[in-house]
């Protein structure tokens, strides 16, 4: 015989209850995590004064998926959480509520007070906006490659 105790049903159905408890249990940690992981992605379009066509686009997501999750109809992927929290600039520990902290580890980063104005301004601003900000960025970038080609070729 294979087994080295006797196989009763009490046995049975305690086994049974355990593997029950469990399902219970991961079924509830998955369903508070992923109603809090889409509040918080609400909330941080609130805060940033978007839409969530405005989101799903810069963020490079499905079209609709923000109101699919927010009927029920679907969970972030995990590559829509890590979109998420790169648009957003937080980390995806705090999408998916595993923290209360926006920002994971910080490194220091040395920017002028000029640039930490441009950043923040920048975050702050719309999606139009940014995408303006960008433009003015290339073509200061673009003008200074042909100042360089100009200048090496002359």
């Amino acid at each position: 015989m294979p087994y080295d105790f006797p196989i009763t049903l009490k046995s049975i159905i305690d086994i049974f209850h355990f593997v029950n408890a469990i399902f219970e249990i991961f079924h509830f940690y998955y369903e508070v995590m992923n109603v809090t992981t889409i509040d918080r992605i609400l909330q941080l379009r609130d805060e940033h004064h978007l839409t969530s066509k405005e989101v799903e686009i810069s963020a490079g997501l499905a079209n609709s998926s923000i109101s699919q999750w927010k009927k029920g109809r679907g969970k972030p992927s995990l590559d829509s959480i890590v979109k998420l929290s790169h648009f957003f600039h937080v980390s995806s520990d705090y999408l998916l509520c595993l923290t209360d902290q926006k920002h994971g580890l910080v490194f220091e980063i040395s920017l002028s007070e000029e640039e930490q104005l441009l950043l923040k301004g920048y975050r702050a601003a719309r999606v139009p906006e940014r995408f303006r900000v960008i433009q003015i960025c290339m073509n200061a970038l673009d003008q200074k490659k042909d100042e360089e080609e100009l200048s090496g070729a002359g």
